[in-house]
């Protein structure tokens, strides 16, 4: 992917927050230190 297309997928910090935030549902979050796969996000470190 070259940085034109980067752009145009991602042109805000709000959609690359999105992305990554679905890309990392998609995989899975786990916890490191219990292994929990229990989890949410915190509103106030947007």
């Amino acid at each position: 992917m070259n940085i034109l297309k980067f752009n145009e997928l991602l042109p805000d910090e709000k959609s690359s927050r999105n992305h990554f935030k679905s890309a990392r549902e998609s995989q899975g979050v786990i916890c490191k230190k219990c292994s929990s796969k229990d989890y949410y996000w915190l509103k106030d470190k947007w």
